[in-house]
C-alpha cells in the first residue's frame, strides 16, 4: 500500500504513544457519564476536547480527519430528511445518505460538534468511518511515457482481441478507487501518452493528497481493452461506505457495463450485507458486471464462538486449557501499525451483546486504543482496536476479547490489518477468510485474487491475497438465514505487479491491480457479444476450463484463486454468442382440418427453449398450455439465455363448431317447383367462415323428392342437413 493512502485504511488510535498498565476486564472501559456519551464510537470520544497534538496523532493513526472534522456515520432513528437538516444545522458536512441496512447520514463532523450531535436525539450512534482503503501493495519507482501492462501478454489479450474481433467497442467502464486526477499530470497526462482514452469522465474525484490509484487501475483496463467506448471514475474514499455506495449507484446510472472496485471498509458488517454490498447487488441487477478486489490480508483472521474463561474474557484455547490472549507470530517493528476489527453474528441495528477488543503485550499490558464502543446502544456489531509501535524497538502483540455485557455467546470474527511484513499469523490460527466485507462479499460481484504476472506458471497466488470462502448469517434485512450462506470467494485470479505510468504504481501490486486486469477481459467479452447476460460473463470467467488452476489447493474452484488465473483467449472462445432458440409444438402435431384449422375443442401447446452454449436464464409466455375455445390465437414465447434473447411465435386456429343448420330460401315444399337458380342455401359460421352452402335433390321429374341443404365452413366442418320434401 502506498503511504499516501494510509490514513484511509487504519482505525483511530488516540493516545497510541503510551502504553498503560494491564487492567481488569471491568476496568477496560469507563461506562460512567451521560447516556449520550455511549452513542459515540470509542475513537470519537477523545476528539471532543482534542488539541493540535491529538489531531495530528488521529491523522497519523487512521481517522479520516480534514480541518478538525472527522468522517462519521450517523444511523438515523426517525425521519431521514429531518435528521439531515438537524445535522447540517449542528455543523456536519453531509456527504451522502443511505437507507440500507439502516437509514444513515454520512459526512464530516467538526470536533466541537461531536457532543452536540450526540445530544440531538436523531440517532443512537455516531460512529467513525473505519478501515476504508485500497488493496494495493507498496509500489517501487515511477515510469514516464506510454506503458503497457505486463498482464496483457500473460492474459493472452492479443489473441483474445483477434478472436473476438473487438477490443472493447461500445462498452462503458467504471472505476472506483481513491482518486484519478490528483497526482502529477493527472488524467490529461495519461491521455497525452496514450494510456487513457479521450472519453474519460470524472463523476467524483478523490480528495487532495490521494494517490491516483484509480488512474493506475484505469490504465490497466485501457491497455487490455483500448477500443472501449468510455471510461468513468467515481471515488470510493471521500467519506465512507455510504458515499461509496453512492459512487456505485452513479456509475450504474451513467451506463457502466463493467465496474472495477478496489476500495474496502472494515467497518462494514462481517456477517450481513451492508450498504456497499447492497449497492453492488443493485448494480448487478442493472446488468453491470462488477469486479471487486478480494483484499491483501491472506488469512490474517480468527473466527470462533465466544467461550468465556469464567472471568469475562474469551478463551482462545479450544481444548482443555485456558488462554485469554492470542499472540501474533513475530514482532511488530518500530513504526509498525496493527489494526484488529472484530465483528460478531448479530444484525445491524439489533445488537444484544457488547464485546470489546484490545491489543496487548504478552503480559497483558494494553497497547494503543481499546475497542470500547457501547454496541448495544450503537446497534453496531463491530469493535476496533489499533496500535502503532512508537517504542523504538520491536514488540510482540496479542489480542484479548472482553464480553462486556449481554448474555449471548455469539460467533465472532476478527480481521487483522498491518503495514509491515511478513504476514503475522495468530497463535490460535483458525485459517479463516479475510475477504473484504463489503463489495467483495456481495453475491453480485466477482471477487478477484492476485497472481503475479512474473509467476512462471501463473498458478501461485500472491502470499498476501485474501483467502475465502465468505459466510453470511443474515439476509440484507438482518433476518437470520435458516442455513448460513457460504459464498465461494474469491471467484477468479488475475495479474498484479503490472506497469502503469502513474507515479508510485510502477509496478502496481495487490488485488487492486488484479481487479482491473480481470475487468479489462470482461470489457472485451461484453463487446464481443453485447447481448450476453452478466451471468454468462460471470460463468465464462469462472469456468475452470478458461483458467489456470492454482496449485495451492486441490479444490476447483478453490478458496485461494477461485476458478484460477483467467485466460482471455479461452474466455472469448467459451463465450456464448448466440441467443436462445425458441420453437413451438402442438398436439395434434398439425391441424386436422382444412386451411390450417384445428377442429378439436382443445389443442395442446408446448415450447422448446434451448441454447447449446449457455443456460436459459429467464422466459415469459413459455409455459405449456391447453388452448380451448374457437378462434385465432397468437402466442409468443420470449426467452433469454446467457448468449442473449430469443423469441418464437405461433398462430393456432381452432374451429370446433360446425356452421349453423342452413335454411332453404325460395321454396318451402309446396306449390310449383321454381327454377333451380331461384332456390338458395343460406347459413353462417362465426369462426372460420362459410366455405359453401349447397343444395342437392333438385328434380323436375314426377314423384316425391327431397331437397337437402348442407353448409361447410373453411375448416371443413359440415352443418346438420336441412331437408324439404316436395312432390312434382
Amino acid at each position: 500500500m502506498s503511504s499516501s493512502n494510509w490514513r484511509r485504511i487504519t482505525a483511530a488510535a488516540i493516545g497510541v504513544a503510551c502504553s498503560v498498565a494491564a487492567a481488569s476486564p471491568a476496568a477496560a472501559r469507563d461506562s460512567d457519564g451521560p447516556a449520550w456519551v455511549d452513542q459515540l464510537g470509542s475513537q470519537l470520544q477523545p476528539l471532543r476536547d482534542a488539541g493540535p497534538g491529538d489531531v495530528a496523532l488521529a491523522k497519523d493513526s487512521g481517522l479520516d480527519v480534514v480541518d478538525r472534522a472527522v468522517a462519521v456515520d450517523v444511523p438515523v432513528t426517525g425521519d431521514l430528511d429531518a435528521a439531515v437538516a438537524k445535522l447540517k444545522a449542528a455543523g456536519m458536512d453531509v456527504v451522502a445518505t443511505g437507507d440500507d441496512p439502516r437509514p444513515t447520514v454520512e459526512g464530516y463532523l467538526p470536533f466541537d460538534a461531536i457532543s452536540d450531535v450526540a445530544k440531538l436525539g436523531v440517532s443512537d450512534a455516531v460512529i467513525p468511518v473505519i478501515g476504508g482503503g485500497v488493496d494495493s501493495t507498496d509500489a517501487g519507482g515511477t515510469d514516464v511515457g506510454s506503458v503497457t501492462s505486463l498482464g496483457v501478454t500473460r492474459h493472452n489479450i492479443p489473441d483474445a482481441i483477434a478472436a473476438a474481433g473487438t477490443s472493447g467497442a461500445g462498452v462503458d467502464v467504471g472505476v472506483i478507487s481513491d482518486s484519478i486526477n490528483r497526482v502529477g499530470a493527472g488524467v490529461a497526462g495519461s491521455q497525452g501518452s496514450g494510456d487513457l482514452p479521450a472519453n474519460t469522465v470524472v463523476l467524483k474525484d478523490g480528495l487532495s493528497g490521494d494517490s491516483d490509484e484509480g488512474r493506475a487501475m484505469a490504465e490497466i483496463i485501457f491497455d487490455e481493452a483500448p477500443g472501449l467506448n468510455k471510461l468513468m471514475f467515481a471515488s470510493g474514499t471521500n467519506s465512507g461506505p455510504v458515499d461509496k455506495a453512492d459512487s456505485i449507484n452513479q456509475l450504474a446510472a451513467n451506463g457502466a457495463d463493467v465496474i472495477a472496485d478496489d476500495i474496502f471498509y472494515l467497518s462494514e458488517p462481517f456477517f450481513q450485507d451492508g450498504v456497499v454490498a447492497q449497492a453492488v447487488d443493485a448494480a448487478r441487477a442493472q446488468n453491470v458486471a462488477y469486479f471487486a478486489s478480494a483484499g491483501n490480508r491472506a488469512r490474517q483472521s480468527y473466527e470462533s464462538q465466544y467461550r468465556d474463561n469464567g472471568g469475562g474474557l474469551h478463551d482462545f484455547d479450544p481444548g482443555a486449557g485456558t488462554d485469554t490472549r492470542s499472540c501474533f507470530t513475530g514482532t511488530v517493528p518500530n513504526g509498525g501499525f496493527i489494526l484488529v476489527a472484530l465483528g460478531w453474528d448479530e444484525p445491524v441495528g439489533n445488537v444484544t451483546t457488547d464485546l470489546d477488543i484490545r491489543i496487548v503485550k504478552p503480559d497483558g499490558t494494553i497497547l494503543g486504543s481499546v475497542g470500547g464502543d457501547d454496541n448495544i446502544t450503537t446497534g453496531d456489531p463491530k469493535d476496533i482496536a489499533s496500535w502503532q509501535n512508537t517504542s523504538g524497538g520491536a514488540q510482540q502483540a496479542c489480542v484479548e476479547i472482553q464480553h462486556f455485557s449481554g448474555v449471548t455467546s455469539p460467533q465472532m470474527k476478527w480481521i487483522e490489518f498491518d503495514n509491515f511484513g511478513p504476514t503475522p499469523v495468530p497463535e490460535f490460527d483458525t485459517q479463516s477468510d479475510t475477504i473484504n466485507p463489503d463489495a467483495a462479499s456481495a453475491q453480485g460481484a466477482l471477487t478477484v485474487a492476485a497472481v503475479s504476472q512474473a509467476d512462471p506458471g501463473l498458478d501461485t497466488p500472491e502470499s498476501f491475497s485474501s483467502r475465502g470462502p465468505k459466510t453470511r448469517f443474515f439476509d440484507a434485512n438482518g433476518n437470520r438465514l435458516a442455513t448460513p450462506l457460504v459464498l465461494a470467494k474469491p471467484n477468479l485470479a488475475a495479474a498484479d505487479q503490472v506497469n502503469t505510468t502513474v507515479p508510485g504504481f510502477a509496478p502496481f501490486g495487490g488485488t487492486s491491480a488484479a481487479t482491473p486486469s480481470a475487468a479489462g477481459i470482461a470489457t472485451i467479452l461484453r463487446s464481443q457479444n453485447p447481448n450476453a447476460s452478466v451471468k454468462e460473463i460471470y460463468d465464462t470467467m469462472t469456468d475452470s476450463a478458461n483458467a489456470i488452476d492454482c496449485t495451492s489447493s486441490a479444490l476447483v474452484p478453490d478458496p485461494d484463486c477461485g476458478a484460477g488465473f483467467i485466460l482471455a483467449d479461452r474466455a472469448v472462445a467459451g463465450l456464448d454468442t448466440t441467443g436462445a432458440e425458441v420453437s413451438a409444438a402442438t398436439d395434434p402435431s398439425k391441424p386436422n382440418g382444412k386451411g390450417g384449422w384445428f377442429t378439436k375443442k382443445s389443442v395442446g401447446l408446448s415450447w422448446s427453449v434451448t441454447d447449446s452454449g449457455s443456460t436459459i436464464e429467464s422466459s415469459n409466455g413459455c409455459d405449456a398450455t391447453t388452448l380451448k375455445g374457437d378462434g385465432t390465437k397468437n402466442l409468443t414465447c420470449n426467452a433469454v439465455s446467457g448468449g442473449g434473447p430469443g423469441s418464437g411465435s405461433i398462430t393456432v386456429k381452432i374451429d370446433s363448431t360446425p356452421p349453423k343448420k342452413p335454411k332453404i330460401k325460395g321454396f318451402k315444399g309446396k306449390g310449383p317447383l321454381p327454377p333451380k337458380k331461384k332456390i338458395k342455401c343460406k347459413s353462417k359460421d362465426k369462426t372460420s367462415g362459410l366455405a359453401k352452402c349447397k343444395i342437392s335433390g333438385y328434380s323436375t321429374k314426377p314423384g316425391k323428392h327431397k331437397l337437402k341443404a348442407v353448409a361447410i365452413d373453411k375448416a371443413g366442418l359440415k352443418s346438420k342437413k336441412k331437408t324439404i320434401k316436395y312432390s312434382n
